[in-house]
């Protein structure tokens, strides 16, 4: 579930970033000297691309590229709709034809842009559009952005319908309250005047029986009902972008926020005061975790000591100095007992996975549930398989094993979260 309270990007914002990221990748990473000072990893992307980003090469050239298309297309489809509106008024309207291309067109339209944004899935795999079609001329452009593509496009698509009814509802107002419009049905069929004159529409005579202030104001009241759906649409449309930006920036920043996670120091700031005072602070949250030990979970399996010689943790460097902790967790039926480990977890937590377990999003809300705790820093994922009725530890090839490193580094991307192969 979106969270609202995370850091908003804005399209811009991204783009530097993105360039910031492209330039850590090729620097010495121990010219950094600071440690992330958040929890959401957004805010501490865009808090060291202003410490460290350059900005000499200035904006973007495919963002300013997509920003000018983007505005002179709606500036066109607003005064297109205005300027074809007022120099087709006449002293009478077609209602089926007012309807058509005010109503109809428009909701037909809302249907379409509706189920692209509502059921948009963010697959694990390079989305093609219509921007990223234009993007790939752009020397800026990356295969890792193309999520980020396909929404921007979804909601131009959503601006578009939105600026196109907007548009209607303005001269539909400004025709309505300037000018005496007289409105009619007819056509050469007329198909069906019996049941119009049965109902009371219109007189024998063919002469529309309803007042002509009915009409407009239906008719107004119509196109502000479609006006706000639209704007429903868009609020979604922006939520998906808004998330498909955080999941790019988060996934090009996995080197970077790894780096970070380990860094000694203590907080981004230019002022001495202002860092002790910090160190205090977070001192005084951390001053509960035990960092001598780690936990190891059994992820949907009984606690099994031949799986501990299996895993072979004892020869990590990066854990023989520290004491072990073993816990089943994910256990059909023991859902008590899961919240009680959870009160438990500090630190590093280690979760082996039974080879029946699937990389799935009943894994992932596991997971994040976890980091909820406060306590716990890190996740070290091992997948094990069953060979010849033994479990061992998964590796590039193993069945699955794809499926975890796209689970662990794509769909979940928080970079606390990490194959224990890939630390």
């Amino acid at each position: 579930m979106y969270n609202y309270n995370m850091y908003k990007l804005d399209f811009k914002e991204y783009f530097c970033i993105s360039k910031f990221l492209a330039r850590f990748e090729q620097q010495d990473a121990n010219i950094f000297n600071v440690k992330l000072p958040y929890t959401d990893p957004i805010k501490n992307i865009v808090a060291l691309s202003i410490k460290y980003g350059e900005d000499e090469d200035g904006d973007s050239r495919l963002y300013e590229f997509l920003r000018h298309t983007k505005t002179i297309v709606l500036f066109l489809v607003f005064i297109t709709v205005i300027a074809f509106s007022f120099l087709s008024i006449q002293k009478s309207i077609n209602i089926k034809i007012y309807l058509v291309f005010g109503l109809i067109v428009p909701f037909i339209y809302l249907l379409y842009i509706a189920w692209k944004t509502l059921f948009y899935k963010f697959p694990n795999k390079e989305e093609s559009s219509l921007v990223t079609f234009f993007a790939k001329k752009y020397a800026d452009y990356d295969k890792r952005d193309t999520h980020v593509f396909k929404t921007f496009t979804t909601l131009f698509l959503v601006e578009i319908g939105v600026v196109y009814t907007f548009s209607i509802f303005l001269s539909t107002i400004f025709i309505f309250w300037a000018y005496s419009i007289k409105f009619y049905t007819e056509s050469s069929y007329a198909l069906f005047d019996p049941l119009k004159v049965w109902f009371g529409i219109t007189s024998s005579h063919g002469n529309t029986l309803l007042p002509q202030h009915f009409f407009a104001i239906a008719i107004t009241l119509s196109i502000f009902s479609l006006l706000v759906l639209k704007g429903f649409i868009w609020f979604f449309a922006k939520r998906n972008f808004q998330k498909a930006m955080r999941q790019a920036s988060i996934q090009k920043a996995q080197t970077l926020l790894q780096k970070f996670s380990h860094s000694v120091a203590i907080q981004i700031s230019s002022e001495g005061e202002k860092t002790v005072e910090n160190f205090e602070i977070k001192k005084d949250k951390v001053q509960n975790i035990d960092c001598a030990e780690y936990d190891l979970l059994f992820y949907q399996f009984e606690f099994n000591k031949k799986v501990i010689t299996t895993l072979e943790l004892q020869n990590d460097r990066d854990l023989s100095s520290l004491n072990a902790k073993y816990y089943s967790f994910a256990l059909f039926g023991e859902e008590e007992q899961d919240k009680k480990t959870l009160e438990k977890l500090q630190n590093l937590v280690i979760v082996a996975t039974s080879a029946q377990t699937l990389p799935d999003n009943t894994f992932k809300c596991d997971m994040l549930t976890i980091l909820k705790t406060n306590k716990v820093r890190q996740i070290w994922v091992i997948p094990l398989v069953e060979k010849d009725g033994i479990l061992q530890k998964a590796y590039k090839g193993d069945y699955l094993y794809e499926e975890w490193q796209k689970q662990i580094n794509d769909t979940i991307g928080d970079y606390r979260i990490r194959l224990y192969n890939e630390k």
